[in-house]
């Protein structure tokens, strides 16, 4: 259905340009965002895919094609990347300022990876954290927010529910910390904090530097707690996502340093 979806996309866009060929007309910004959206989610899923084969690649490579063709076990890192290399090729391209395409782009990717870490949690695909024998250490708390067996998960994993009929029956034996549930708290309150205050927040680049160190600092602190393979980094073991969070958060303390000397020098 999806990838059906896609070809017909491409054929009414690859028609409506041969159309227009050899016709110079005004472009607004916003008359672009199907087109972007479009190729974004196509690199976006390749992306996902691709770092997904390479963080395990010793599961992968034992894998016959069609199996790492699937479309599960999707990174959102992956997806960020290789979408936002193409959103910006497109926006260069049609010579809006990279500083105002990733400030537009940084509030879309908020909101998007926090609903899809919704989507993570009650489907219960697998991004979920380690088991969770701790006591709830408050009383107000949810159960199902502090430890939760993920019943009726979607990839299948765990023992299966006495008297279930269907497809999905399983559930965890112990109960594992629901990581997808926090981070969609987390960065859907970053982001209406950042909506709210978008307009004080001016400066061309400023809202993209946020972005990078929030998603940056969320992702390397809930990876102690999420399930995940772990690679030995100067001694340190850290998994793939825990890597491009630090990169993240050094690339939004640059992007900010950079707007502020570029502010500086211009004010003079």
């Amino acid at each position: 259905m999806g990838i059906s979806f896609v070809i017909i996309a491409i054929f009414i866009m690859s028609r409506e340009k041969r159309k227009s060929k050899g016709q110079d007309h005004l472009v607004h910004p916003y008359q672009l965002t199907p087109k972007m959206l479009l190729f974004c989610a196509v690199f976006g899923f390749i992306g996902s895919k691709f770092f997904n084969i390479m963080e395990d690649w010793d599961l992968h490579r034992n894998f016959s094609v069609l199996e790492i063709l699937r479309f599960s076990g999707l990174t959102f890192y992956g997806g960020l990347i290789f979408g936002a290399i193409v959103y910006f090729i497109m926006g260069i391209r049609k010579k809006i300022p990279w500083r105002s395409l990733a400030d537009i782009g940084a509030l879309g990717m908020l909101v998007a990876y926090g609903v899809g870490r919704l989507g993570c949690h009650f489907s219960g695909d697998g991004d979920w954290g380690i088991v969770n024998n701790i006591p709830k250490p408050f009383s107000w708390l949810p159960d199902h927010l502090w430890a939760f067996n993920f019943p009726h998960n979607v990839i299948q994993q765990g023992i299966f529910i006495p008297g279930c009929v269907g497809k999905y029956c399983m559930v965890l034996p112990e109960a594992v910390f629901p990581t997808s549930a926090y981070e969609s708290i987390f960065i859907l309150t970053a982001f209406f904090i950042l909506l709210i205050f978008r307009n004080k927040l001016r400066t061309p680049g400023l809202i993209a530097s946020i972005y990078f160190v929030i998603i940056g600092v969320e992702r390397l602190l809930i990876e102690y707690i999420r399930v995940n393979y772990k690679f030995n980094v100067f001694g340190v073991w850290m998994s793939e996502a825990q890597i491009i969070s630090v990169i993240s958060i050094l690339l939004g303390i640059g992007l900010f340093i950079y707007i502020f000397k570029l502010k500086s020098s211009t004010s003079r």
